[in-house]
């Protein structure tokens, strides 16, 4: 029997039953539907995750020196300095998207008669957009202001309210280490713990750091922004690989160092990707429960045809043929 002759077959045999065709259909129909919509769910899912990690820093670490231990035993170890020169370095690598240097102190803040102890850390432009932090009020400081060592400053949360109360800080001078400073922005409010308050800061130009209250460009850390999650391990060990160089590190375990949150992130990534294959599963269920659907329709077919399976193969009908219409109804009804 021609392929051609067992569809048209197929497709009449389905015809008469048009109600019970619809109703098997039905069941298939949903079982696909529940598996498109739970995989999409496991997707879309999986994505925000990937996107809140990358928000929060999946392809973000911070670069820190180390000790270099004594040559002779008993000797003391000496820490190994992070420099301005080094971080110009490090911008040179292939994989970096973004990075910024920081210093940082803990000094008064005064104004008027107010005065407030925060942290003062000295960095550049690209800070606030590494770190996803905007202004609530007025702006940061721009690259130009950097190069150009402006006295300028951007507030945190706490800083602001402790100095200022309700009125607006833009454009008002605080006193950093004796030096005025003019107020650009304020920070959008980040909270913390009890002990760790990241409101808490004053942001400055690094190169003002480094010129005013500093006087040296030793740096607390780098951080580097690789362009994706997955490049931030290799852009990681070049890093800590080119400073050892610059610095004749020997001993790779005394040398500098990274941390990231990379591993929390793999275990949210994990866990989001679990997550989406459990939705599949379930969803597989309902297509399971569809495909059984079908098999029993097609043994209730072939019980109510016995008298027509028959008389075709008495007229010489093969047993393959008739295998070939019931099969071939059972694809039709799933597609």
């Amino acid at each position: 029997m021609s392929p051609f002759l067992v569809l048209k077959i197929s497709l009449r045999a389905l015809g008469k039953n048009k109600l019970r065709t619809a109703l098997t259909m039905l069941g298939i129909i949903i079982g696909v539907g529940a598996v498109v919509a739970m995989m999409s769910i496991g997707a879309g899912a999986q994505s925000a995750v990937n996107e809140s990690l990358t928000s929060l820093g999946a392809n973000t670490f911070q670069v820190w020196p180390g000790y270099r231990r004594g040559r002779r035993r008993g000797s003391e170890s000496s820490q190994i300095e992070l420099h301005k020169a080094d971080w110009w370095a490090l911008k040179d690598l292939k994989l970096l998207k973004k990075s910024y240097p920081e210093l940082s102190t803990s000094t008064q803040i005064i104004y008027g008669s107010a005065q407030w102890n925060a942290s003062v850390s000295g960095t550049s432009a690209e800070y606030f957009e590494i770190q996803n932090w905007p202004t609530q009020k007025g702006r940061v400081f721009t690259e130009a202001e950097v190069e150009g060592s402006a006295l300028v400053a951007v507030l945190g949360q706490k800083v602001s309210r402790e100095l200022f109360g309700s009125t607006n800080p833009v454009g008002e001078t605080v006193r950093i280490e004796g030096i005025p400073f003019r107020v650009l922005g304020v920070l959008t409010e980040k909270g913390g713990t009890s002990w760790n308050n990241r409101d808490e800061v004053v942001v400055i130009p690094y190169l003002t750091m480094i010129a005013r209250i500093r006087g040296e460009d030793r740096l607390n850390s780098v951080t580097l922004q690789a362009a994706t999650g997955d490049d931030a391990k290799k852009l990681e060990k070049n890093a800590i690989d080119l400073l050892n160089r610059r610095h004749r590190v020997q001993d790779e375990s005394s040398g500098f160092r990274a941390s990231s949150d990379s591993r929390s992130n793999d275990v949210a990534s994990e866990s989001a990707r679990i997550f989406s294959l459990l939705l599949s599963g379930v969803a597989s269920v309902s297509l399971l429960v569809g495909g059984i659907g079908i098999m029993n329709i097609m043994l209730v077919s072939v019980t109510e045809r016995v008298k027509e399976i028959g008389i075709r193969m008495a007229v010489g009908a093969r047993g393959r043929d008739i295998l070939a219409q019931f099969l071939s109804e059972a694809v039709l009804i799933s597609l």
